[in-house]
């Protein structure tokens, strides 16, 4: 380590930073350093062709021989690109030995095999790059970026970029590739950390702006990169010694860098060395313009400014137009190259402009936030009644409609209803007394509903029990001294009052039937006698929340066969009788008389008006003794039906 002090001293003494020409060479001419004035760092471990007789070949430890044809060519060729293009030069390391004799991407046990010739030429090349990093880490502090170029012999023609990730990692997803453990294992992972935009680790090995998609963007497919996330079972160079010592990788040491593995056709002919490192130029200053906010031409031209045409947080299927100040060209970081551009997404953007072929200047980035179509909140139901309910919540900005469902608990099917935004609240109707419901509201942040939130959680309300009436209220099973009465129950129910009283009296008797009951025999008539009766529901043990009494109505006891002898007593008459057109005679109002056969069952009659008095219509199927009963004054009148 003291010849890399001894060489540090020298170039401080003879100036770090003076011009492209300064070039050292190790002893014997075995390897040279190039000295630049840009923040890049390119070692050639591979591209010699010298074979002292004084140095063996290698045999130690089964070693790799091949050559990396015309990668120092190549060296040479991007050293004039980047100075066609900035007007300065990148820091380059050869190694001018054949790879039989040294290889300087080995440790130094394996690269030498124990040569004193070789160590001295490995220790020489190993010092020329750290002198380089310190001194580019020196003028450009956290923007120094190392290359390690190589040539590789597969046949898929691609550059393979080794960030020292194995062909299975990079098969691992952009959530897992961006954790913490395994960026810390990339030698670009400061990089990761303080890029201009905030890319993750994913998006600087594969994303828009990764240094492989830059690449594969000019013409030169790359891996890892967005067109070739990772190189699934294809064979593929992850990066060696050097990457792993002389980038971030390595504890203590702030320069990012990559393994550049190039195919054969990037370096066969003099003219295919020239495309492709004028691309690679162009590429880097790129790179360093967007990640590390820095102009390797040192030209300036205005920050480009962009302006939104509306808020940057909008909602869901809602835009902003970002548009740039003017340029002569302009690229954003989603790869648009037009003055403005549609966002429709939440992110990160920003712009990258240029007015002259190496002059480029990148905007601040503007973030945009898509709002989220939020579940609503605080929902809550109100003014229940027997059969409505009004739900409740508090919306969101970019509803455009809220979705209820409801179900009665128990049932498998909900009923959907969709209330426009921005109201926030709906009248549930049509519902059951005495019921459960559950139900559930989502946002709809567009009219298709395509853009939705998650539902809320199930909630619950009881419908009011509604204290009604008994319905379908009839009387069977009539005696002389009895009567069945029956009807329809509510499920609110505690009990039912029944009350009845004989026609012509003014009490109420009252019997009370406890739910769910729905028929009462009376007992104790009188016969041949009408009652009046009627029946309401209590909906407590009190009976103080009842539905109130039905309309009274009426039933007639049966004759008794004794008491026969004592009906023809009265002021009416029929003529004739027997009779088939029967009239009643002595009778004012028809509405005062019934008809009902022998035992005193009554039928379903009707009175016509006649000039003495009334025609009796009786149904054919009632022919036989008949009696006809006043109610109002008792008499009773018996004729023959026909």
């Amino acid at each position: 380590m003291k010849l890399k002090k001894i060489l540090c001293i020298i170039l401080m003494l003879v100036g770090c930073l003076q011009s492209h020409s300064q070039i050292i060479y190790g002893a014997n001419n075995y390897t040279e350093y190039h000295k630049g004035t840009l923040p890049i760092i390119i070692s050639v471990p591979h591209g010699g062709s010298l074979t002292p007789s004084t140095i063996p070949d290698r045999t130690c430890n089964n070693p790799t021989l091949v050559t990396d044809g015309y990668t120092i060519s190549l060296a040479r060729q991007i050293d004039s690109s980047l100075f066609n293009l900035t007007g300065k030069h990148p820091h380059i390391i050869y190694c001018n030995l054949k790879r039989t004799k040294i290889d300087c991407n080995r440790e130094i046990i394996e690269g030498a095999c124990g040569n004193a010739e070789a160590t001295q030429a490995w220790n020489e090349f190993h010092n020329f790059i750290d002198t380089a990093e310190a001194i580019a880490q020196n003028q450009f502090p956290g923007k120094a970026f190392y290359i390690d170029l190589h040539g590789h012999g597969h046949t898929i023609q691609q550059l393979e970029l080794g960030y020292l990730y194995s062909s299975t990692q990079l098969g691992y997803s952009d959530s897992v590739l961006s954790t913490s453990y395994y960026t810390n294992l990339s030698s670009i992972k400061n990089l990761v950390a303080a890029n201009a935009n905030g890319y993750t680790n994913a998006q600087m090995l594969r994303g828009n702006f990764a240094f492989g998609t830059l690449l594969a963007n000019a013409g030169f497919p790359s891996v890892p990169s967005l067109q070739t996330p990772s190189p699934g079972t294809n064979p593929y160079f992850d990066g060696g010694f050097n990457t792993a010592n002389y980038t971030c990788h390595a504890t203590g040491n702030p320069v990012n860098g990559v393994q550049i593995e190039c195919n054969s056709n990037v370096r066969s002919s003099y003219v295919n060395r020239k495309v492709f490192a004028d691309s690679l130029a162009s590429v880097l200053f790129r790179y360093f313009l967007i990640h590390e906010n820095l102009n390797l031409s040192g030209c300036v031209i205005p920050t480009p400014i962009i302006s939104a045409n509306g808020p940057t947080t909008f909602c869901p299927g809602n835009s902003v137009t970002l548009t740039s100040s003017n340029s002569n060209s302009y690229l954003w970081n989603t790869g648009a190259t037009t003055q403005s551009i549609l966002v429709l997404t939440a992110g990160t953007y920003s712009i990258t402009v240029s007015n002259a072929p190496a002059c480029y200047a990148s905007s601040a980035p503007v973030n945009t936030t898509v709002s989220i179509c939020a579940t609503p909140t605080n929902i809550s139901s109100t003014v229940i009644s027997g059969t409505s309910a009004t739900i409740n919540w508090t919306g969101n900005s970019c509803a455009y409609q809220y979705r209820i469902q409801y179900r009665k608990q128990g049932t498998t099917t909900w009923i959907e209803t969709i209330i426009t935004a921005p109201s926030v609240f709906k009248t549930l109707t049509g519902l059951t007394a005495n019921s459960t419901y559950e139900y559930q509201i989502r946002t709809d942040c567009n009219s298709a509903g395509t853009s939705f939130s998650s539902y809320s959680a199930v909630q619950t309300f009881i419908t009011i029990c509604i204290c009604a009436k008994p319905s379908n209220i009839a009387t069977g099973n009539i005696s002389q001294t009895s009567v069945t009465v029956t009807w329809t129950g509510n499920s609110c129910a505690y009990q039912y009052r029944l009350q009845y009283r004989k026609q012509g009296t003014s009490a109420w008797t009252t019997k009370t039937i406890l739910a769910p009951t729905v028929s009462k025999t009376l007992t104790g008539l009188t016969a041949n006698s009408v009652y009046e009766y009627r029946m309401r529901t209590d909906c407590n043990s009190s009976g103080s929340i009842n539905s109130g009494f039905t309309t009274a109505t009426t039933f007639t006891t049966l004759l008794r066969l004794e008491d026969t002898e004592n009906i023809f007593e009265s002021s009416m008459t029929v003529t004739p009788n027997p009779c088939n057109t029967c009239e009643i005679i002595g009778s004012e109002n028809s509405s005062d008389l019934i008809i009902t056969d022998i035992l005193g069952r009554k039928l379903n009659a009707t009175f016509t008006k006649s000039s003495s008095g009334f025609y009796i219509n009786v149904p054919e199927s009632n022919r036989g003794i008949l009696l006809i009963r006043n109610i109002m004054t008792g008499e009773v009148v018996k004729f023959v039906k026909e």
